[in-house]
């Protein structure tokens, strides 16, 4: 039950004035009867609102259940998710050199095949965006190369993506949950810096490239906030996930470490924060206030132990953000984890939802999720990935749809 109380608390009070009024009570009578409803509501209040915060507006409901069949040809993990043309394509965790094609029942249909070496050659790629079925592009952000291909895997243009006359390079970092965009002629890739940023003081803007597709020239766009700055942001802390709003141009974007959500104007190149709504299943996010370890391990023990925001989506059907947030291991887990990394990261994970000024609606556990980027948006609701028990030929989408 949703019980908006200092807007009864209100009401309450005035027609108690309102009847003692008309009454002609004595003062002090009204006083002694505001002190008891006062006490009387404060405790309802408390009550009420002990542990989580309830007041949020609407809820998510559970709809139907697309079950993905497999056909022993794909894997259980997809690392990049694109609705297009009422089909979805997908990549798998374990194949970089294919897209899987899925139409809305779950059926998988086809399967795009890409050459590693030869003249069409594009190595391992992670990541694509399909602009229409003939411009497909691919990036292997390990040659820092971006491919125009079609889906037949006919290499069509190539795009050098490491900036000329520079020592530092940028990333492409590319997911479902951070996926590149086009705007007019320029193509949008989210990315990470090359070398750790805090080692140059964060002077370096390396957390978009910005290619132009006319004449292949590349910028380096989008820095950290100022509020972060001041730590030794390296792995985990130093990634973001975006999403492109197209009728807004915007983009929003989450850090992984920061409790605020924030909107970059590619065009004017301005960063400025839009929502702190605190989330009340986040609890503490330790910064790195010193220089990271040499020590690989002990990194990444401390990075797995964070409260993470990760993927952030735009639902354009309903005019909504999608912000998902990823628990923290104890110390305990975590080095059972790191031990054998190999089983995937075992956490909890949480999603927010914001209205499109960045009002926070609603949050909530979704027990089932393993991770944040096998997720996509269709007319009819928000698609969610979980997993079988023992059935590897399967996997299903859980849609969702926000009610207010």
């Amino acid at each position: 039950m949703i019980i908006y109380f200092p807007v009864f608390y209100k009401a309450l009070i005035k027609a108690i004035t309102l009847i003692m009024r008309i009454k002609q009570l004595h003062n002090n009578c009204l006083l002694k009867c505001l002190l008891i409803i006062n006490t009387f509501v404060l405790t309802i209040l408390f009550s009420c609102n002990t542990d989580t915060k309830d007041y949020y507006e609407g809820k998510l409901v559970k709809g139907k259940k697309i079950d993905f069949d497999l056909a022993d040809k794909v894997s259980t993990g997809f690392h990049h998710i694109q609705v297009y043309d009422s089909l979805i394509f997908c990549t798998n965790v374990k194949n970089h050199l294919s897209i899987n094609v899925f139409n809305l029942e779950g059926d998988l249909i086809d399967i795009h095949r890409f050459n590693a070496v030869g003249p069409d050659g594009i190595g391992r790629f992670k990541g694509f965006y399909i602009h229409n079925l003939d411009s497909v592009f691919l990036v292997n952000h390990h040659a820092f190369k971006l491919y125009l291909v079609n889906l037949e895997g006919k290499v069509k243009m190539t795009y050098d993506l490491r900036k000329k006359d520079t020592d530092i390079g940028s990333i492409a970092y590319i997911t479902t949950g951070s996926p590149m965009f086009k705007v007019d002629n320029m193509l949008y890739l989210p990315a990470m810096p090359e070398i750790e940023p805090y080692i140059f003081n964060y002077k370096h803007k390396r957390l978009l490239i910005e290619v132009n597709l006319q004449n292949s020239k590349v910028q380096y766009k989008l820095g950290y906030p100022t509020q972060m700055r001041k730590y030794f942001l390296h792995g985990s802390f130093a990634i973001k996930y975006c999403c492109y709003n197209y009728e807004d141009s915007l983009l929003t974007i989450s850090y992984p470490p920061d409790n605020n959500l924030y909107a970059y104007d590619v065009s004017k190149q301005r960063l400025f924060s839009v929502s702190d709504s605190e989330s009340q299943y986040v609890d503490h996010i330790e910064y790195p206030i010193n220089k990271p370890s040499n020590s690989s391990y002990e990194r990444n023990l401390f990075a797995v132990q964070q409260d993470f925001f990760t993927s952030i989506f735009y639902d354009k059907y309903r005019e909504l953000y999608y912000r998902f947030i990823r628990k923290g291991m104890s110390k305990k887990d975590a080095k059972k984890h790191l031990q054998n990394p190999r089983k995937g990261f075992v956490s909890d994970r949480y999603i927010m939802v914001y209205d499109k000024d960045f009002n926070l609606l609603h949050e909530e556990k979704m027990p089932f999720l393993q991770t944040s980027r096998e997720v996509f948006i269709l007319q009819d609701g928000l698609y969610l990935k979980g997993n079988y028990e023992n059935n590897e030929d399967k996997v299903f989408f859980q849609q969702y749809i926000y009610h207010r």
